[in-house]
Protein backbone atom coordinates (compact mmCIF):
# COMPACT_ATOMS: atom_id res chain seq x y z
CA UNK A 1 0.00 0.00 0.00
CA UNK A 2 1.35 3.95 -0.72
CA UNK A 3 2.12 5.57 2.04
CA UNK A 4 0.17 8.60 1.40
CA UNK A 5 -3.66 6.14 0.87
CA UNK A 6 -2.22 4.27 4.01
CA UNK A 7 -2.02 7.01 5.90
CA UNK A 8 -5.69 8.36 4.89
CA UNK A 9 -7.02 4.89 5.88
CA UNK A 10 -5.79 5.29 9.39
CA UNK A 11 -7.18 8.58 9.53
CA UNK A 12 -10.67 7.67 8.25
CA UNK A 13 -10.64 4.98 10.81
CA UNK A 14 -10.36 6.87 13.37
CA UNK A 15 -12.31 9.79 12.44
CA UNK A 16 -15.12 7.31 12.38
CA UNK A 17 -14.70 5.56 15.34
CA UNK A 18 -13.80 2.40 13.65
CA UNK A 19 -10.83 1.88 15.97
CA UNK A 20 -8.80 3.99 18.23
CA UNK A 21 -5.72 5.65 17.36
CA UNK A 22 -4.08 4.21 20.20
CA UNK A 23 -4.76 0.70 19.52
CA UNK A 24 -3.60 1.07 15.80
CA UNK A 25 -0.53 2.68 16.38
CA UNK A 26 0.47 0.12 19.18
CA UNK A 27 -0.93 -3.06 17.86
CA UNK A 28 0.65 -2.18 13.77
CA UNK A 29 4.08 -3.24 13.14
CA UNK A 30 5.31 -1.43 10.08
CA UNK A 31 8.12 -4.26 9.56
CA UNK A 32 5.19 -6.75 9.18
CA UNK A 33 4.84 -8.05 5.96
CA UNK A 34 1.08 -8.06 6.32
CA UNK A 35 -0.16 -4.83 4.70
CA UNK A 36 -2.82 -2.88 7.22
CA UNK A 37 -6.24 -3.85 5.07
CA UNK A 38 -4.59 -7.69 5.90
CA UNK A 39 -3.34 -6.56 9.19
CA UNK A 40 -6.73 -5.61 10.71
CA UNK A 41 -9.07 -8.18 9.08
CA UNK A 42 -6.53 -10.73 10.45
CA UNK A 43 -6.42 -9.61 13.81
CA UNK A 44 -10.14 -9.19 13.84
CA UNK A 45 -9.78 -5.30 14.71
CA UNK A 46 -12.21 -4.28 11.90
CA UNK A 47 -15.06 -6.64 10.24
CA UNK A 48 -14.78 -7.05 6.52
CA UNK A 49 -17.52 -5.49 5.77
CA UNK A 50 -17.34 -1.83 7.43
CA UNK A 51 -13.78 -2.00 6.33
CA UNK A 52 -15.82 -2.93 2.26
CA UNK A 53 -18.22 0.11 3.22
CA UNK A 54 -15.45 2.70 4.12
CA UNK A 55 -12.93 1.99 1.20
CA UNK A 56 -16.25 2.16 -0.68
CA UNK A 57 -17.15 5.17 0.30
CA UNK A 58 -13.58 7.38 0.77
CA UNK A 59 -11.78 5.35 -2.26
CA UNK A 60 -14.62 4.42 -4.66
CA UNK A 61 -13.50 1.28 -4.55
CA UNK A 62 -16.53 -1.15 -4.67
CA UNK A 63 -16.12 -4.49 -2.96
CA UNK A 64 -16.80 -8.14 -4.51
CA UNK A 65 -18.08 -11.14 -2.98
CA UNK A 66 -16.29 -14.29 -4.65
CA UNK A 67 -18.27 -16.96 -6.38
CA UNK A 68 -17.22 -20.09 -7.83
CA UNK A 69 -19.95 -19.69 -10.59
CA UNK A 70 -18.25 -16.57 -11.11
CA UNK A 71 -15.18 -17.02 -12.08
CA UNK A 72 -14.45 -17.21 -15.93
CA UNK A 73 -11.36 -19.31 -17.60
CA UNK A 74 -10.65 -16.26 -20.03
CA UNK A 75 -9.75 -14.36 -16.55
CA UNK A 76 -7.79 -16.89 -15.30
CA UNK A 77 -5.57 -16.88 -18.73
CA UNK A 78 -4.47 -13.53 -18.64
CA UNK A 79 -1.82 -13.86 -15.06
CA UNK A 80 -0.05 -16.48 -13.18
CA UNK A 81 0.31 -18.34 -10.79
CA UNK A 82 3.50 -16.11 -9.65
CA UNK A 83 1.80 -12.95 -10.03
CA UNK A 84 -1.60 -13.83 -8.28
CA UNK A 85 0.43 -15.26 -5.57
CA UNK A 86 3.13 -12.02 -5.77
CA UNK A 87 0.16 -9.42 -5.41
CA UNK A 88 -2.33 -11.11 -3.63
CA UNK A 89 -5.73 -10.48 -5.92
CA UNK A 90 -7.67 -12.71 -8.19
CA UNK A 91 -9.31 -12.27 -11.66
CA UNK A 92 -12.56 -13.27 -11.57
CA UNK A 93 -14.04 -12.21 -15.01
CA UNK A 94 -13.87 -10.30 -18.64
CA UNK A 95 -16.32 -8.26 -19.84
CA UNK A 96 -15.98 -6.02 -23.07
CA UNK A 97 -12.38 -6.47 -23.09
CA UNK A 98 -11.85 -5.64 -19.21
CA UNK A 99 -10.52 -7.54 -16.68
CA UNK A 100 -12.13 -7.87 -13.23
CA UNK A 101 -10.26 -8.57 -10.58
CA UNK A 102 -10.31 -8.76 -6.40
CA UNK A 103 -7.61 -7.25 -4.55
CA UNK A 104 -7.06 -7.80 -0.82
CA UNK A 105 -5.49 -4.53 -0.80
CA UNK A 106 -6.89 -2.27 -3.66
CA UNK A 107 -5.03 0.62 -2.19
CA UNK A 108 -1.67 -0.34 -3.20
CA UNK A 109 -0.65 2.14 -5.83
CA UNK A 110 2.08 -0.21 -7.09
CA UNK A 111 0.27 -3.35 -7.23
CA UNK A 112 -2.59 -2.03 -9.20
CA UNK A 113 -0.09 -0.60 -11.58
CA UNK A 114 1.70 -3.62 -12.30
CA UNK A 115 -1.37 -5.84 -12.76
CA UNK A 116 -2.23 -3.19 -15.71
CA UNK A 117 1.00 -3.66 -17.05
CA UNK A 118 0.94 -7.09 -16.98
CA UNK A 119 -2.29 -7.97 -18.19
CA UNK A 120 -1.87 -5.00 -20.98
CA UNK A 121 -5.83 -4.32 -21.49
CA UNK A 122 -8.18 -2.19 -18.98
CA UNK A 123 -8.48 -3.32 -15.60
CA UNK A 124 -11.54 -3.03 -12.82
CA UNK A 125 -10.53 -3.49 -9.04
CA UNK A 126 -12.70 -4.68 -6.30
CA UNK A 127 -12.06 -5.08 -3.03
CA UNK A 128 -12.33 -8.51 -1.70
CA UNK A 129 -11.91 -10.40 1.61
CA UNK A 130 -8.19 -11.88 1.99
CA UNK A 131 -9.20 -14.66 3.18
CA UNK A 132 -11.56 -15.52 0.20
CA UNK A 133 -8.85 -15.05 -2.20
CA UNK A 134 -6.57 -17.16 -0.46
CA UNK A 135 -9.06 -20.18 -1.15
CA UNK A 136 -9.51 -19.01 -4.94
CA UNK A 137 -5.92 -18.47 -5.78
CA UNK A 138 -5.53 -21.78 -4.04
CA UNK A 139 -8.24 -23.77 -5.99
CA UNK A 140 -7.65 -22.41 -9.45
CA UNK A 141 -3.90 -21.90 -9.55
CA UNK A 142 -1.70 -23.33 -6.66
CA UNK A 143 -3.39 -26.88 -6.82
CA UNK A 144 -2.10 -27.30 -10.30
CA UNK A 145 1.30 -27.07 -8.87
CA UNK A 146 1.50 -29.98 -6.95
CA UNK A 147 3.39 -32.08 -8.90
CA UNK A 148 5.99 -29.64 -9.26
CA UNK A 149 5.73 -29.03 -5.24
CA UNK A 150 6.93 -32.93 -5.34
CA UNK A 151 9.52 -33.00 -7.26
CA UNK A 152 10.53 -29.83 -4.93
CA UNK A 153 9.84 -32.24 -2.19
CA UNK A 154 12.46 -35.11 -3.60
CA UNK A 155 15.17 -32.86 -4.36
CA UNK A 156 14.72 -31.50 -0.72
CA UNK A 157 17.22 -32.80 1.26
CA UNK A 158 16.33 -31.30 4.40
CA UNK A 159 12.80 -33.70 4.74
CA UNK A 160 11.83 -31.70 7.72
CA UNK A 161 8.03 -32.04 8.39
CA UNK A 162 7.43 -28.83 10.47
CA UNK A 163 9.57 -26.48 7.90
CA UNK A 164 9.17 -27.96 4.36
CA UNK A 165 7.97 -25.90 2.45
CA UNK A 166 6.36 -28.08 -0.29
CA UNK A 167 4.53 -30.50 2.35
CA UNK A 168 3.33 -27.82 4.36
CA UNK A 169 2.28 -26.04 0.89
CA UNK A 170 0.29 -28.71 -0.13
CA UNK A 171 -1.54 -29.52 3.25
CA UNK A 172 -2.61 -26.01 2.83
CA UNK A 173 -4.16 -26.11 -0.57
CA UNK A 174 -5.95 -29.32 0.39
CA UNK A 175 -7.39 -27.69 3.59
CA UNK A 176 -8.47 -24.79 1.56
CA UNK A 177 -9.63 -26.27 -1.58
CA UNK A 178 -11.92 -28.22 0.65
CA UNK A 179 -13.30 -25.04 2.47
CA UNK A 180 -13.83 -23.36 -1.26
CA UNK A 181 -16.19 -26.49 -2.42
CA UNK A 182 -17.81 -26.53 0.81
CA UNK A 183 -16.88 -30.38 2.34
CA UNK A 184 -17.76 -31.62 5.31
CA UNK A 185 -14.89 -34.13 5.28
CA UNK A 186 -11.26 -34.27 4.28
CA UNK A 187 -10.51 -38.21 3.55
CA UNK A 188 -6.12 -38.79 3.25
CA UNK A 189 -5.99 -42.68 2.32
CA UNK A 190 -2.55 -44.31 1.69
CA UNK A 191 -2.71 -46.90 -0.59
CA UNK A 192 -0.08 -49.27 -2.44
CA UNK A 193 1.12 -46.90 -4.69
CA UNK A 194 -0.22 -43.09 -4.24
CA UNK A 195 -1.64 -40.89 -1.13
CA UNK A 196 -5.84 -40.79 -2.26
CA UNK A 197 -7.37 -37.17 -1.18
CA UNK A 198 -11.33 -37.68 -1.21
CA UNK A 199 -13.57 -34.41 -0.09
CA UNK A 200 -17.41 -35.50 1.24
CA UNK A 201 -19.27 -32.99 -0.71
CA UNK A 202 -23.18 -32.77 -0.23
CA UNK A 203 -22.68 -36.29 1.47
CA UNK A 204 -20.96 -38.03 -0.99
CA UNK A 205 -17.61 -38.88 -1.27
CA UNK A 206 -15.42 -37.59 -4.67
CA UNK A 207 -11.85 -37.94 -5.14
CA UNK A 208 -9.89 -34.77 -5.77
CA UNK A 209 -6.20 -35.60 -6.20
CA UNK A 210 -3.78 -38.06 -5.32
CA UNK A 211 -0.07 -37.39 -4.73
CA UNK A 212 2.86 -39.13 -4.91
CA UNK A 213 3.13 -41.67 -2.45
CA UNK A 214 6.91 -40.43 -1.29
CA UNK A 215 4.86 -37.25 0.30
CA UNK A 216 2.41 -39.72 2.34
CA UNK A 217 4.25 -39.96 5.85
CA UNK A 218 5.46 -36.30 5.69
CA UNK A 219 1.57 -35.63 4.73
CA UNK A 220 -0.05 -36.96 8.03
CA UNK A 221 2.84 -36.03 10.22
CA UNK A 222 1.99 -32.63 9.25
CA UNK A 223 -1.25 -33.12 10.26
CA UNK A 224 -0.71 -34.82 13.26
CA UNK A 225 1.61 -31.89 14.69
CA UNK A 226 -0.95 -29.33 13.67
CA UNK A 227 -3.63 -31.24 15.83
CA UNK A 228 -0.53 -31.48 18.74
CA UNK A 229 -0.75 -35.68 18.04
CA UNK A 230 2.58 -37.91 18.99
CA UNK A 231 3.71 -38.57 15.29
CA UNK A 232 6.24 -41.15 16.65
CA UNK A 233 3.10 -43.49 17.41
CA UNK A 234 1.83 -45.08 14.13
CA UNK A 235 0.65 -48.12 15.34
CA UNK A 236 -2.67 -46.67 17.46
CA UNK A 237 -5.48 -44.45 16.41
CA UNK A 238 -5.56 -40.67 17.46
CA UNK A 239 -7.85 -37.99 17.84
CA UNK A 240 -7.54 -34.18 17.87
CA UNK A 241 -8.76 -30.60 16.35
CA UNK A 242 -6.67 -27.56 15.28
CA UNK A 243 -7.55 -24.28 14.31
CA UNK A 244 -5.93 -22.73 10.65
CA UNK A 245 -4.54 -19.01 10.99
CA UNK A 246 -6.73 -16.89 9.18
CA UNK A 247 -9.67 -19.49 9.23
CA UNK A 248 -11.92 -18.46 12.77
CA UNK A 249 -14.61 -19.83 11.66
CA UNK A 250 -14.42 -23.39 10.96
CA UNK A 251 -12.89 -26.02 13.57
CA UNK A 252 -10.46 -29.13 12.39
CA UNK A 253 -11.58 -32.16 13.78
CA UNK A 254 -8.92 -34.93 13.17
CA UNK A 255 -8.89 -38.70 13.60
CA UNK A 256 -6.39 -41.12 12.18
CA UNK A 257 -6.14 -45.10 11.41
CA UNK A 258 -3.58 -47.16 11.09
CA UNK A 259 -4.00 -49.04 7.77
CA UNK A 260 -1.63 -52.09 6.09
CA UNK A 261 -0.47 -48.96 4.36
CA UNK A 262 -0.30 -46.59 6.43
CA UNK A 263 -2.56 -44.03 8.89
CA UNK A 264 -5.45 -42.94 7.06
CA UNK A 265 -6.73 -39.35 8.58
CA UNK A 266 -10.20 -37.73 7.98
CA UNK A 267 -10.37 -34.38 8.85
CA UNK A 268 -14.33 -33.30 9.62
CA UNK A 269 -14.63 -29.53 8.86
CA UNK A 270 -17.14 -27.97 11.79
CA UNK A 271 -18.17 -24.74 9.93
CA UNK A 272 -19.67 -22.50 13.11
CA UNK A 273 -22.14 -20.28 10.86
CA UNK A 274 -22.12 -21.75 7.39
CA UNK A 275 -24.92 -24.44 8.20
CA UNK A 276 -27.78 -22.42 9.43
CA UNK A 277 -30.40 -21.56 6.60
CA UNK A 278 -33.42 -19.51 6.17
CA UNK A 279 -36.76 -21.04 6.68
CA UNK A 280 -37.96 -18.98 3.13
CA UNK A 281 -34.66 -18.99 1.16
CA UNK A 282 -33.16 -22.06 1.27
CA UNK A 283 -34.14 -24.83 3.77
CA UNK A 284 -36.16 -26.81 1.46
CA UNK A 285 -39.55 -25.91 2.94
CA UNK A 286 -43.13 -24.97 0.67
CA UNK A 287 -44.08 -21.97 1.03
CA UNK A 288 -47.34 -23.53 2.79
CA UNK A 289 -45.47 -25.16 5.23
CA UNK A 290 -43.64 -22.64 6.15
CA UNK A 291 -46.61 -20.64 7.43
CA UNK A 292 -47.66 -23.77 9.21
CA UNK A 293 -43.81 -24.09 10.45
CA UNK A 294 -43.76 -20.17 11.96
CA UNK A 295 -47.57 -21.06 13.60
CA UNK A 296 -45.60 -23.68 15.40
CA UNK A 297 -42.66 -21.80 16.51
CA UNK A 298 -44.58 -18.86 17.72
CA UNK A 299 -45.43 -21.48 20.75
CA UNK A 300 -44.02 -20.14 24.11
CA UNK A 301 -44.43 -23.79 25.61
CA UNK A 302 -44.45 -27.31 24.50
CA UNK A 303 -41.95 -29.57 22.65
CA UNK A 304 -40.83 -29.48 18.75
CA UNK A 305 -39.11 -32.41 17.82
CA UNK A 306 -37.30 -33.26 14.45
CA UNK A 307 -36.56 -36.94 13.76
CA UNK A 308 -34.64 -38.67 11.40
CA UNK A 309 -31.51 -40.74 10.69
CA UNK A 310 -28.05 -39.78 11.21
CA UNK A 311 -26.66 -37.46 9.16
CA UNK A 312 -30.34 -35.64 8.20
CA UNK A 313 -29.63 -32.52 9.36
CA UNK A 314 -31.63 -32.55 12.32
CA UNK A 315 -29.53 -30.54 14.56
CA UNK A 316 -29.15 -27.98 11.40
CA UNK A 317 -32.64 -27.51 11.35
CA UNK A 318 -33.31 -27.37 15.03
CA UNK A 319 -30.37 -24.72 15.20
CA UNK A 320 -31.99 -22.49 12.08
CA UNK A 321 -35.53 -22.47 13.86
CA UNK A 322 -33.80 -21.52 17.22
CA UNK A 323 -32.01 -18.52 15.23
CA UNK A 324 -35.66 -17.85 13.80
CA UNK A 325 -37.34 -17.09 17.29
CA UNK A 326 -34.20 -15.64 19.24
CA UNK A 327 -34.49 -11.99 20.43
CA UNK A 328 -33.43 -10.24 23.72
CA UNK A 329 -36.05 -10.61 25.35
CA UNK A 330 -35.73 -14.61 25.84
CA UNK A 331 -33.84 -17.04 27.23
CA UNK A 332 -32.20 -19.73 25.00
CA UNK A 333 -29.85 -22.53 26.47
CA UNK A 334 -28.83 -25.43 24.60
CA UNK A 335 -27.10 -28.53 25.37
CA UNK A 336 -25.80 -30.39 22.00
CA UNK A 337 -22.60 -33.38 21.86
CA UNK A 338 -20.71 -31.59 20.31
CA UNK A 339 -21.86 -27.84 19.95
CA UNK A 340 -21.70 -27.78 15.82
CA UNK A 341 -23.40 -24.31 15.02
CA UNK A 342 -21.92 -20.88 17.23
CA UNK A 343 -25.27 -19.07 17.65
CA UNK A 344 -24.77 -15.33 18.81
CA UNK A 345 -26.94 -14.70 22.13
CA UNK A 346 -27.45 -17.76 22.76
CA UNK A 347 -26.14 -20.04 25.57
CA UNK A 348 -24.49 -23.27 24.43
CA UNK A 349 -23.38 -25.94 26.39
CA UNK A 350 -21.48 -29.06 25.03
CA UNK A 351 -21.99 -32.11 26.29
CA UNK A 352 -18.95 -33.77 28.16
CA UNK A 353 -18.37 -37.41 29.31
CA UNK A 354 -15.44 -36.78 31.23
CA UNK A 355 -16.74 -34.08 33.72
CA UNK A 356 -19.87 -35.83 34.11
CA UNK A 357 -22.13 -33.37 32.08
CA UNK A 358 -24.46 -35.62 29.69
CA UNK A 359 -27.67 -34.73 28.53
CA UNK A 360 -29.76 -35.45 31.63
CA UNK A 361 -27.17 -33.31 34.25
CA UNK A 362 -27.04 -30.65 32.18
CA UNK A 363 -31.14 -30.34 31.57
CA UNK A 364 -31.06 -30.75 35.43
CA UNK A 365 -29.05 -27.45 35.61
CA UNK A 366 -30.42 -25.42 32.74
CA UNK A 367 -34.04 -25.44 34.18
CA UNK A 368 -32.19 -24.00 37.15
CA UNK A 369 -30.81 -20.51 34.66
CA UNK A 370 -34.21 -19.83 34.05
CA UNK A 371 -34.99 -20.90 30.24
CA UNK A 372 -37.74 -19.87 28.33
CA UNK A 373 -36.58 -22.01 25.57
CA UNK A 374 -34.68 -24.82 26.18
CA UNK A 375 -32.82 -27.18 22.84
CA UNK A 376 -31.82 -30.72 24.03
CA UNK A 377 -29.62 -32.32 20.85
CA UNK A 378 -30.85 -35.32 21.44
CA UNK A 379 -33.09 -37.67 23.83
CA UNK A 380 -31.21 -40.86 24.59
CA UNK A 381 -32.62 -42.27 27.52
CA UNK A 382 -35.87 -42.76 30.00
CA UNK A 383 -34.46 -40.05 31.95
CA UNK A 384 -33.95 -37.19 29.62
CA UNK A 385 -36.89 -37.91 27.67
CA UNK A 386 -39.17 -37.88 31.43
CA UNK A 387 -37.32 -34.53 31.66
CA UNK A 388 -37.38 -33.02 28.25
CA UNK A 389 -41.20 -33.21 28.17
CA UNK A 390 -42.14 -32.66 31.71
CA UNK A 391 -40.53 -28.90 30.72
CA UNK A 392 -42.53 -28.65 27.99
CA UNK A 393 -45.67 -29.18 30.18
CA UNK A 394 -44.28 -26.72 32.54
CA UNK A 395 -43.81 -23.47 30.70
CA UNK A 396 -40.78 -23.84 28.16
CA UNK A 397 -40.79 -24.60 24.59
CA UNK A 398 -38.23 -27.19 24.27
CA UNK A 399 -36.94 -28.11 20.93
CA UNK A 400 -35.40 -32.39 20.66
CA UNK A 401 -34.43 -35.01 18.36
CA UNK A 402 -34.95 -38.65 18.34
CA UNK A 403 -33.74 -41.18 15.81
CA UNK A 404 -37.30 -42.53 14.03
CA UNK A 405 -37.60 -43.36 10.97
CA UNK A 406 -40.89 -41.40 10.44
CA UNK A 407 -42.72 -38.20 12.71
CA UNK A 408 -45.21 -40.53 14.30
CA UNK A 409 -43.01 -43.01 15.30
CA UNK A 410 -41.26 -40.55 18.00
CA UNK A 411 -44.86 -40.47 19.89
CA UNK A 412 -44.54 -43.91 20.02
CA UNK A 413 -40.86 -44.20 20.88
CA UNK A 414 -41.44 -41.67 23.89
CA UNK A 415 -43.98 -44.05 25.12
CA UNK A 416 -42.37 -46.93 24.78
CA UNK A 417 -39.63 -44.45 27.12
CA UNK A 418 -42.28 -44.75 29.60
CA UNK A 419 -43.64 -41.14 28.71
CA UNK A 420 -47.47 -41.45 29.58
CA UNK A 421 -49.54 -41.23 26.94
CA UNK A 422 -51.67 -37.86 28.14
CA UNK A 423 -47.86 -36.06 28.90
CA UNK A 424 -47.07 -36.73 25.38
CA UNK A 425 -50.45 -35.75 24.29
CA UNK A 426 -50.31 -32.28 25.90
CA UNK A 427 -46.34 -31.58 25.68
CA UNK A 428 -45.74 -32.54 21.83
CA UNK A 429 -46.92 -29.20 19.25
CA UNK A 430 -45.41 -30.62 16.38
CA UNK A 431 -43.22 -33.14 14.97
CA UNK A 432 -40.88 -32.68 11.54
CA UNK A 433 -38.95 -35.95 10.05
CA UNK A 434 -36.93 -35.40 7.26
CA UNK A 435 -33.61 -36.73 5.01
CA UNK A 436 -31.10 -34.81 2.94
CA UNK A 437 -31.17 -35.08 -0.58
CA UNK A 438 -29.04 -33.03 -2.73
CA UNK A 439 -30.17 -30.34 -5.19
CA UNK A 440 -29.53 -30.25 -8.76
CA UNK A 441 -27.17 -27.87 -9.95
CA UNK A 442 -28.81 -24.98 -11.88
CA UNK A 443 -26.54 -24.72 -13.90
CA UNK A 444 -26.45 -28.16 -15.67
CA UNK A 445 -29.33 -29.89 -15.08
CA UNK A 446 -31.88 -30.79 -18.22
CA UNK A 447 -35.16 -31.46 -18.52
CA UNK A 448 -36.20 -35.19 -19.18
CA UNK A 449 -39.33 -37.45 -19.36
CA UNK A 450 -39.97 -39.50 -16.85
CA UNK A 451 -39.62 -43.44 -17.71
CA UNK A 452 -43.52 -44.52 -18.04
CA UNK A 453 -43.12 -47.70 -15.51
CA UNK A 454 -41.81 -45.32 -13.02
CA UNK A 455 -44.34 -42.48 -12.98
CA UNK A 456 -46.97 -45.36 -12.65
CA UNK A 457 -45.18 -46.18 -9.28
CA UNK A 458 -45.05 -42.88 -8.41
CA UNK A 459 -48.57 -42.48 -9.12
CA UNK A 460 -47.66 -39.94 -11.75
CA UNK A 461 -48.94 -38.75 -15.13
CA UNK A 462 -47.03 -40.25 -18.05
CA UNK A 463 -44.88 -37.95 -20.17
CA UNK A 464 -44.35 -36.06 -16.58
CA UNK A 465 -41.52 -33.87 -17.14
CA UNK A 466 -38.85 -34.46 -14.56
CA UNK A 467 -35.33 -32.69 -14.32
CA UNK A 468 -31.88 -34.84 -14.24
CA UNK A 469 -28.10 -34.30 -12.76
CA UNK A 470 -25.45 -33.65 -15.91
CA UNK A 471 -22.67 -32.76 -14.44
CA UNK A 472 -20.34 -29.01 -14.98
CA UNK A 473 -17.28 -26.89 -13.69
CA UNK A 474 -19.72 -25.46 -11.19
CA UNK A 475 -20.73 -28.36 -9.61
CA UNK A 476 -17.11 -30.16 -9.45
CA UNK A 477 -19.24 -32.44 -12.37
CA UNK A 478 -21.12 -34.01 -9.80
CA UNK A 479 -24.24 -32.54 -11.01
CA UNK A 480 -25.70 -31.43 -7.87
CA UNK A 481 -24.82 -28.37 -5.91
CA UNK A 482 -26.29 -28.50 -2.15
CA UNK A 483 -28.88 -30.18 0.04
CA UNK A 484 -31.62 -29.14 1.24
CA UNK A 485 -34.52 -31.18 3.07
CA UNK A 486 -37.64 -33.88 2.26
CA UNK A 487 -39.96 -33.83 4.94
CA UNK A 488 -43.11 -34.29 6.37
CA UNK A 489 -44.65 -32.94 9.29
CA UNK A 490 -47.42 -33.47 12.26
CA UNK A 491 -48.88 -30.57 13.84
CA UNK A 492 -50.63 -31.92 17.23
CA UNK A 493 -54.75 -31.46 16.41
CA UNK A 494 -57.24 -32.17 18.95
CA UNK A 495 -58.03 -35.14 16.66
CA UNK A 496 -54.47 -36.82 17.05
CA UNK A 497 -54.44 -35.92 20.97
CA UNK A 498 -57.65 -38.21 21.36
CA UNK A 499 -56.11 -40.46 19.26
CA UNK A 500 -52.57 -40.73 21.22
CA UNK A 501 -54.81 -40.55 24.85
CA UNK A 502 -57.39 -43.64 23.50
CA UNK A 503 -53.75 -45.33 22.64
CA UNK A 504 -54.95 -45.84 19.45
CA UNK A 505 -52.96 -47.91 17.32
CA UNK A 506 -49.93 -47.25 14.76
CA UNK A 507 -51.28 -47.74 11.83
CA UNK A 508 -54.98 -46.30 12.85
CA UNK A 509 -53.13 -43.22 13.71
CA UNK A 510 -51.75 -42.89 9.90
CA UNK A 511 -54.34 -43.54 8.19
CA UNK A 512 -56.66 -40.67 9.53
CA UNK A 513 -53.87 -38.18 9.21
CA UNK A 514 -53.09 -39.24 5.72
CA UNK A 515 -57.35 -38.90 5.49
CA UNK A 516 -56.98 -35.25 6.74
CA UNK A 517 -54.19 -34.94 3.83
CA UNK A 518 -51.17 -35.21 5.43
CA UNK A 519 -48.02 -35.18 3.33
CA UNK A 520 -45.40 -37.54 3.29
CA UNK A 521 -41.97 -37.79 3.07
CA UNK A 522 -42.88 -39.65 0.35
CA UNK A 523 -45.18 -36.89 -1.33
CA UNK A 524 -42.80 -34.34 -0.03
CA UNK A 525 -40.21 -35.84 -2.30
CA UNK A 526 -42.22 -36.38 -5.65
CA UNK A 527 -42.98 -33.31 -5.15
CA UNK A 528 -39.44 -31.79 -5.29
CA UNK A 529 -38.80 -33.73 -8.14
CA UNK A 530 -41.66 -32.42 -10.32
CA UNK A 531 -40.38 -29.58 -8.90
CA UNK A 532 -36.71 -29.77 -10.56
CA UNK A 533 -35.12 -29.42 -7.34
CA UNK A 534 -33.39 -33.12 -7.27
CA UNK A 535 -33.32 -36.13 -9.26
CA UNK A 536 -34.85 -38.73 -9.61
CA UNK A 537 -31.93 -40.72 -8.06
CA UNK A 538 -31.92 -38.90 -4.95
CA UNK A 539 -35.75 -39.56 -4.34
CA UNK A 540 -35.40 -43.16 -4.41
CA UNK A 541 -32.78 -43.14 -1.75
CA UNK A 542 -35.35 -41.65 -0.15
CA UNK A 543 -38.86 -43.12 -0.49
CA UNK A 544 -37.22 -47.26 -1.07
Amino acid sequence: MGYIEEEKLKNILIQTNTITSKSLNSLYDKSANDSLIDYLIKKKLVDYKPLSNIIYQYFSIPSHKLSIEGVSEEALKVFDIKNVNKYLFFPFSVENGKVHIAMSNPLNDQARNDIRLISNRSVEIYFSNPSDIKLFINHFYNIKQIDSMTEQFKNNDTKNIVENAPVVKIVDMIISDAILVKASDIHIEPNKTNLRIRFRIDGVLKKVLEIDKCLAENIISRLKIMAGLDISNTKSSHDGHFKQPDIDNIDFRISTLPTIFGEKVVIRLIYEHGLLFDLEADGGFFEDDIEDIKQLLKNSSGAILVTGTTGSGKTTTLASFISHINKEGINIVTIEDPVENVLEGITQVSVNSQANLDFNNALKTILRQDPDVIMVGEIRDNETAAMAIGAAITGHLVFTTLHTNDALSSIVRLIDMGIESYAVSAAVKGIISQRLVRKLCNYCKKEVILQESIAKTLNLEPNTHIQEKVGCKFCLDTGYKGRFAIYEFIIMTDKLKSLIENKAGFEEIRETLIKDDMVTIKDNAIKHLINGNTSLEEVLKVII
